[in-house]
């Protein structure tokens, strides 16, 4: 159903900004760490883009 989907896009983006708040990425000194977490951010970013576009919302490029 398109509100679970929702949802669960919904909760997934609420943990991930929080993570991302919380950690440092591109100012983390330990170089496989850094390329891990941004490894992490691309990946969440194909979710949420792939998400969006079931539920017919296209993903903006940039925010």
């Amino acid at each position: 159903s398109p509100a679970l989907l929702a949802n669960y896009l919904y909760e997934g983006v609420k943990g991930f900004n929080s993570l991302y708040q919380n950690l440092p990425i591109l100012a983390e000194t330990d170089t496989p760490l850094r390329l891990f977490r941004i490894q992490l951010c691309d990946a969440v970013a194909q979710r949420i883009e792939h998400a969006l576009s079931l539920l017919g919302i296209d993903a903006p490029q940039r925010m």
